[in-house]
């Protein structure tokens, strides 16, 4: 099966555009997410670039925000603030490799789309970040066939002592909540109509020997001993007609493209490969019969 991580597919395609028609020269790149600062870090005619690839940019996403994690400001800062301070790491190795230090660094974000909110804050962030720690970025889009430049900002003048900006260290931790009971999830399902298929999961997994977590969104369901997550329930994000929203590991499913996965397409919630809505126990039990466990 092909790739069906979004971010992860995205990024393959549009490195490989670049490479082919920009001549994108890709130094690193952390396609597995295995949490380096950014996605790709390469050469574009000359200038090295940093990439933060997403599957897409919404509000909320972009500004750093002391209860979250994961802005895209505070991945910005990682990466032009380490650089700065001469901290060590591969990623800002490479950069500090082959950055031409009368200029000033290239940031850009590449996402498959745009809601208004995020795309006017992330320019903003954008314009005034970038005048005050000294980077030039661009806002990318990836059509499916190409990428097309949404925005660039190439204002930031170059500082005689990079050391000397500015760049705070912007982390954030998320908030944690108590994990509702059983019963307040089989009240969510209930109201949202969909009682019987949360009963089917629950009861499938357990025969199948999946270990069940509570989780403030739902329920996680992760394979036989160390197999990892393959299934979140996002019970607060139930549609009365179309099912519970539930991320399913898809690399686990052997053979189909996303089109001939169970379910039907759900929004993305989560950190898994794909969403699916399941609106009946049938449709829960086609999953399990072709998910495998590890």
């Amino acid at each position: 099966m092909g790739h069906v991580y979004r971010e992860k597919s995205l990024q393959l395609a549009a490195v490989d555009w670049m490479a082919r028609e920009w001549g994108y020269d890709e130094l690193a790149g952390d396609v597995e997410a295995t949490g380096d600062r950014m996605d790709s870090i390469g050469l574009l005619a000359e200038p090295v670039i940093a990439i933060e690839v997403k599957p897409s940019v919404r509000g909320g996403m972009v500004w750093f925000q002391p209860d979250r994690s994961g802005s895209l400001e505070a991945k910005i800062a990682s990466t032009v603030g380490g650089v700065y301070r001469g901290e060590a790491g591969h990623q800002l190795d490479i950069i500090r490799g082959h950055w031409d230090s009368a200029k000033a660094p290239e940031i850009a974000i590449l996402a498959g789309g745009y809601t208004e909110t995020g795309f006017g804050e992330l320019r903003a962030m954008l314009e005034q970040r970038g005048s005050e720690w000294c980077f030039n970025s661009r806002i990318w889009e990836w059509t499916g066939e190409c990428i097309e430049t949404l925005f660039r900002f190439d204002q930031a003048a170059p500082r005689g002592d990079w050391a000397d900006i500015d760049v705070p260290t912007l982390i954030g931790k998320q908030r944690r909540s108590a994990p509702p009971s059983i019963d307040d999830l089989h009240r969510l399902a209930r109201e949202g109509g969909h009682s019987e298929t949360f009963s089917a999961f629950l009861s499938l997994a357990a025969a199948k020997g999946y270990r069940m977590q509570r989780r403030p969104s739902g329920i996680a369901l992760s394979g036989p001993r160390d197999a990892g997550l393959a299934v979140s329930l996002f019970l607060t994000d139930i549609d009365q007609q179309h099912g519970i929203n539930a991320g399913i590991d898809a690399a686990r499913i052997d053979g189909v493209d996303e089109q001939g996965l169970p379910g039907i397409h759900a929004p993305r919630a989560g950190h898994l490969n794909t969403n699916r809505y399941f609106g009946s126990p049938d449709a829960v039990a086609d999953l399990f019969a072709r998910l495998r466990p590890a």
